[in-house]
């Protein structure tokens, strides 16, 4: 029986691997920052923090220097805007039907990053045009691997969510 979209969707899975997908983003884009970027670690963070703290402070600040107050306010952003997205994706996948297809599942992941990338970096930086320095195939491709980890990880932990709750149910 059909029960519609939003409704098949395990919330908590959802958050659960949004919030993991961007942690494993965030881990990818500081490594590939310090091995190969030019302008210092912590740049990513300080124009992340610049959405919600005082523009003109953070974004002048030295890249390779650490801000305990950016990167927290960087921290929560990046992570509220994963676990957000993690939902959509969810409710994406529960919408299609197909998310127990892992083919399925990482096809839609992996077009759902690069949808977000092209958002981020090409419609809003209308709102926030200091994004556009981070335009460019490794922020695409760590958008990608952000969508793929939240897709693959929404259906192993929503199909642990649906084994726990039919074994608790049973007998």
């Amino acid at each position: 029986m059909h029960r519609g979209p939003g409704r098949d969707v395990d919330w908590f899975a959802a958050g659960v691997a949004g919030f993991v997908a961007g942690a494993v983003m965030m881990v990818l884009e500081l490594c590939w920052a310090a091995s190969v970027g030019d302008v210092g670690p912590w740049r990513v963070t300080q124009l992340t923090a610049a959405l919600t703290m005082d523009r003109e402070a953070t974004l002048s600040a030295p890249a390779a220097q650490f801000d305990l107050a950016v990167v927290a306010v960087a921290l929560a952003t990046h992570y509220a805007l994963g676990i957000f997205s993690g939902l959509v994706l969810a409710w994406i996948l529960a919408a299609i039907h197909r998310f127990g297809r892992l083919g399925v599942t990482e096809a839609v992941g992996a077009a759902f990053g690069a949808f977000i990338y092209f958002v981020n970096f090409h419609i809003l930086t209308a709102w926030a045009p200091w994004f556009v320095e981070l335009r460019g195939w490794s922020t695409f491709i760590l958008h990608v691997i952000f969508g793929l980890v939240a897709a693959v990880g929404y259906t192993l932990l929503s199909r642990r969510g649906q084994l726990a709750r039919g074994s608790a149910g049973g007998s």
